[in-house]
């Protein structure tokens, strides 16, 4: 888990990223807090944008798969009410998704998003994608790479 701040500093929410190395799909699921237990919602339009620094400086905007239920891969619903707690890429944007692909592809990512008029983002992390949809990602306060 990443946190999300405010401008002014105060954690907002937690986003659980996650790499797929076969394809280099990119989902993020936004929570209350670190541990994963309650989901948080943020607007059904906006998306969630990474910006990655390396391997090149790219960004990524994930988005809903759709407005009506907007399903995970498991085809659970994630909307409540006009929110959603999940995002994918490159999803049906058609935007390539080659450059993440691959079991050997690092990452150094921050996320953002913004509401009501505010980005919240994240610190810059590490994105490792591991085989069969797990991940490791290891978060740095300071982005020396």
């Amino acid at each position: 888990m990443t946190a999300l701040k405010s401008p002014d500093g105060k954690i907002v929410c937690h986003a659980e990223v996650v790499l797929r190395d076969d394809e280099g799909d990119m989902e993020c699921r936004l929570f209350e807090d670190q541990h994963g237990n309650e989901p948080f919602g943020i607007p059904i339009s906006p998306s969630l944008t990474t910006l990655f620094l390396q391997p090149e400086q790219r960004a990524a905007n994930l988005q809903v798969r759709n407005t009506v239920i907007n399903e995970d891969e498991n085809g659970v619903p994630n909307i409540r009410g006009e929110k959603t707690d999940y995002s994918i890429y490159p999803g049906e944007s058609g935007e390539e998704r080659k450059w993440l692909a691959g079991s050997d592809f690092t990452g150094w990512m921050s996320i953002f998003f913004s509401a009501n008029g505010t980005t919240h983002s994240s610190d810059v992390f590490r994105l490792i994608p591991q085989a069969r949809n797990r991940y490791t990602r290891h978060a740095c306060k300071h982005h020396n790479h």
